[in-house]
């Protein structure tokens, strides 16, 4: 019933199909945040610049960047506008799969399929950052 609510309509727009999934995805896992869209505002800048506008134009007090980001962040910048700033550094995290041994980086309908719900949101936290 999962994939049948993504994939019953015919989209027009990849983009809307990926919105669509996101949103079925996080009501499917209890995730309650807003979604906010670049295309509402007006930011300002290039690379670091351009994330740092984000945050303050969102009035973020905290930016987590990818891994990659410590090879651009200009932390400093951040923590002058009152922003921390931290870096994923994500480590998979083993939950039952039906078959056989743990496999790691699968999609998260992998973890939907083969954890209970109440189980689920558990394994995401404890891969968080």
């Amino acid at each position: 019933q999962l994939i049948d609510a993504l994939y019953d309509i015919p989209w027009q727009k990849l983009c809307s199909l990926n919105l669509h999934t996101v949103v079925t995805i996080m009501r499917t896992l209890s995730i309650k945040v807003k979604i906010e869209f670049a295309t509402h505002y007006n930011f300002q800048g290039k690379k670091n610049d351009l994330v740092l506008d984000m945050a303050k134009t969102l009035h973020a007090d905290e930016f987590i960047f990818g891994a990659p980001g410590r090879d651009y962040a200009d932390v400093q910048s951040f923590n002058d506008a009152g922003i921390s700033v931290r870096f994923q550094n994500y480590q998979p995290v083993s939950y039952p799969q039906l078959w056989g041994e743990f496999v790691p980086d699968m999609c998260i309908l992998d973890l939907i399929f083969n954890c209970p719900p109440e189980g689920r949101l558990e394994t995401i936290r404890a891969g968080e950052v």
